[in-house]
């Protein structure tokens, strides 16, 4: 997804807006935050504990994702990290 085109609504778009434009008045959390995420090719990542990017996603795309997953190869539930 692009991230010019997030919603108003979208939990990525606080970090987004900062990322882009780290100067903007923002709430000391969201700068907090911000250090764990990185914009590569207008996608939002997160930098795992070891330094693995992962591309963060929509609540509609994790959904999608998740269930793709859980009926694919990866038929049982799986850990938090294994899931990654």
């Amino acid at each position: 997804m692009n991230i010019d085109i997030l919603t108003t609504h979208d939990w990525r778009k606080p970090l987004v807006n900062y990322l882009q434009n780290p100067n903007l008045s923002v709430d000391r959390k969201i700068k907090y935050k911000a250090i764990n995420y990185v914009i590569i090719r207008d996608v939002l990542h997160n930098k795992g504990i070891d330094e693995v990017l992962l591309k963060c996603l929509a609540k509609s795309e994790a959904y999608i994702a998740s269930t793709e997953t859980r009926e694919g190869i990866c038929g049982s539930h799986q850990a938090g990290e294994k899931m990654k």
